[in-house]
Order: C-alpha cells, then sequence, then structure tokens
C-alpha cells in the first residue's frame, strides 16, 4: 500500500494525565488518555484492541474534536476514505515533539473518531461515525459505561466529551498551517527505515506538559530494562521469545480471569450504586482476557498474510505486542519515534519481559495469601474441634 501524504488535520496535544481544580483547592490526577498505536495494517477484525476512549474537558480539545468530524464530514480535508466510501474523521495525536517552538518534524499516530458523545442540556447526546464499517459496532456497548445524568462533573463543574478512537497510522509533521487555538498540520506517513540502514536511531521522547510549559523526559523510565540482553539475539530469535511469552501472558490471563470471583464488598458497591444488574467487572474482565488471547493467537497464525516482508512483520508484531501487554505511555511514545524494527523488537520484548514476570509474581503471591488463608481456616476449625472435644468430655466427667 502506498504511504499516505499530504494529509492536513488537527493536532491533539494533550499529555497523559490532566490536572483540574475543584472547589477545594485540590488537584485532581487522572489518567485520561491513552496515546494510540496504528492499526490500519491488520484486518478489521484484529482492530479491537486498538481503540480507546477517553474524556475531553478542555474547551480547546473539544473545538479540535469539532473541527476534526466537521472536516470529514465537508471533505475539507485530504482525509482517508473509509471502506463504504465515506470520510473518516481524523485527528493527530502527538507522541513526540522537538525541543524547538516548531512542531515541523514531530511525531505521533493519526487516530480515527468511532464515538462522540457530548454533555448538553437534555444529557449526553451520541454521534457515532462510520468510516470503518464493522469496527463501529463494537462501540456501540461503551456508551452505557457513560452516566447518562452526568452533565457536568461534579469535581470540576466542566461539561465533558466521551470519544472512543481507533489508531490508524504513524506519521511525521510536514507543515504548519495553523497554531491557535489548536495546530493544524500536513502530515506524512512515517514508515520504517529499511533493514540495513545505518540512521536508524530513534530521538528520545519528551513528554510535553502544556499545563506547566516545561518538558520531562522519560528516558530514565527505561533505565531498568537491561536491553544487552537481548542485543546479540536475531530478528527470528526476537520474534519467537516475543510470541512464547506472550502467549504464556494470555493464556494466564484467561486463566486467573476464569477463577476471578466477585467480592462481597465489590458486589455491596454495585448494588449500593445501583449497577448491580448492569455490570458485572467478572464477566468483563473474562471477555476482555478471552478478546486479547483470540486477537493474539488470530493475529499469529495469519501473519504471514497480514504482513508480506520482514519490515512489515516487526513492525507489526512490536505494534501488537504492545497493546497485548497494555504497556505504559512512555513506551509507547518510545515505540513510534524509533524507526529500526529489529531494535523496536527488543526495546518491546524487554518491557514484555518485565511485565509477564510481573503478573507471574503477582500470581504466586496471590496463591501463598489464598494457601495462608486457607491453612489459617484449618487450623481454626482443629483448635475449635478440639476445643468442643474437651469441654464435651469435662461435661460427662
Amino acid at each position: 500500500m502506498a504511504l499516505r501524504k499530504g494529509i492536513t488535520l488537527p493536532l491533539l496535544d494533550i499529555p497523559d494525565r490532566i490536572y483540574y481544580d475543584n472547589d477545594n483547592d485540590k488537584i485532581n490526577d487522572d489518567a485520561v488518555v491513552v496515546l494510540p498505536l496504528p492499526s490500519d495494517h491488520l484486518p478489521t477484525a484484529l482492530r479491537d484492541l486498538n481503540m480507546y476512549g477517553m474524556e475531553l474537558r478542555r474547551p480547546v480539545h473539544r473545538i479540535l474534536l469539532e473541527d476534526a468530524i466537521n472536516r470529514a464530514s465537508t471533505g475539507v480535508a485530504a482525509v482517508m476514505m473509509g471502506m463504504d466510501g465515506t470520510s473518516k474523521p481524523l485527528y493527530g495525536h502527538l507522541a513526540w515533539k522537538p525541543f524547538n517552538n516548531t512542531l515541523v518534524g514531530a511525531v505521533g499516530c493519526v487516530a480515527e473518531v468511532l464515538l462522540q458523545q457530548a454533555d448538553g442540556d437534555n444529557g449526553p447526546a451520541a454521534k457515532f461515525f462510520t468510516g470503518t464499517g464493522d469496527v463501529v459496532a463494537t462501540t456501540t456497548p461503551m456508551e452505557s459505561s457513560v452516566p447518562k445524568s452526568a452533565s457536568l462533573d461534579s469535581d470540576n463543574h466542566l461539561p465533558k466529551t466521551v470519544v472512543v478512537v481507533c489508531g490508524a497510522f504513524r506519521f511525521v509533521v510536514r507543515e504548519v498551517v495553523q497554531t491557535v487555538p489548536f495546530p493544524i498540520a500536513v502530515v506524512d506517513e512515517l514508515p520504517d527505515e529499511p533493514p540495513g540502514t545505518t540512521s536508524s536511531a530513534a530521538v528520545v521522547p519528551i513528554e510535553y506538559n502544556d499545563f506547566g510549559n516545561t518538558f520531562d523526559s522519560v528516558a530514565d523510565e527505561d533505565e531498568d530494562i537491561n536491553e544487552d540482553l537481548y542485543s546479540r539475539m536475531s530478528s527470528k530469535e526476537l520474534l519467537q521469545d516475543l510470541f512464547q511469552t506472550i502467549r504464556s501472558y494470555v493464556d494466564q490471563k484467561v486463566e486467573d480471569a476464569a477463577n476471578q470471583q466477585v467480592s462481597p464488598l465489590e458486589q455491596s458497591i454495585l448494588q449500593d450504586t445501583g449497577l448491580a444488574a448492569e455490570i458485572n467487572p467478572v464477566a468483563v474482565e473474562q471477555a476482555r482476557a478471552e478478546q486479547v488471547a483470540a486477537t493474539w493467537i488470530s493475529f499469529q497464525t495469519s501473519l504471514v498474510d497480514i504482513c508480506p516482508t520482514q519490515q512489515d512483520m516487526h513492525y507489526a508484531v512490536a505494534v501488537l505486542a504492545a497493546e497485548v501487554m497494555d504497556l505504559e505511555n512512555p513506551v509507547r511514545r518510545k515505540l513510534l519515534t524509533m524507526l529500526d524494527g529489529v531494535e523496536r523488537l527488543r526495546y518491546v520484548l524487554g518491557h514484555v519481559k518485565r511485565t509477564a514476570d510481573m503478573a507471574r509474581a503477582r500470581r504466586v503471591a496471590q496463591q501463598i495469601t489464598d494457601s495462608n488463608d486457607e491453612s489459617s481456616k484449618d487450623l481454626k476449625v482443629r483448635f475449635f474441634g478440639q476445643f468442643f472435644s474437651f469441654s464435651w468430655n469435662m461435661c460427662r466427667l
């Protein structure tokens, strides 16, 4: 498929966490944004993991979203065309930008808007967009997760817009055509460099906080990942290790979800809030684990058809592995800036290993805790049984 070039998009420059002041002058630290990762190289049936929901409360972000939707409906911008021939509402989610005062050269992921639900005078109003055909149907259940009566947030009194988006493709900014009230730029799709290219160096990701006007380097968060362990591994060995680790991880998640039960406290909270009949957290967790496992298995079995070249395979495996393992935004940012597919595999493998090891450690700790609880119960039963027998014998005497 030919690279997409010259696409005019509004750019969303938003930190991972947004800080709001409430009436008590306290800071609400809400992680409301997940950095989208590309998925339009995958078949429609395998893009479910690349759907993201987020709440936008700042007026400039809500205006940006409306601009993206209007551009798709009026055909103002050179946007991608959907399967049914309709334009898709798109915006660019920035992942990294240069130190200087320009956005030229910034890197991010294009996001396609699937659902918009905005607060209004008569309650939330939802809009669905059919640019991707079958994908839109998967966003319908998410509507019920938004409180129907919540037109204003109780903490910050700002109306919110709930958005469901799907990651499309990676881009680089070539030209900025507008800066106020939000940036609009001309972007090109950013591919990986061909194997063997010596200039495949990734720029250290920088997280920009537009509330404090400061740059926060996230390079320190990766210091504990010892990439030297994988430096001598070939791409084939990296892929094999990734497949094996992720398959074990998803199998464990499915098994843990199947054995999970709602605690009495959780059941009480659901009943008090009136959500016991609508939400079953155990069923949601089980469905999520099964979906992740099914997506990864289907992807692995159809990898040859999806990725005709080794370069495509390295890119697709690393990106989907980050989604399956639910890696954090700093990892996603660096992943998007890397142009060497093999180096990206090494980088992702390190974080995949750490996430899988932590999951196994939590499972062992839970098993030890459960074993101790059972031992304590058995000890109490034996103690009271012996005490009752002793008392009964004393009474007989």
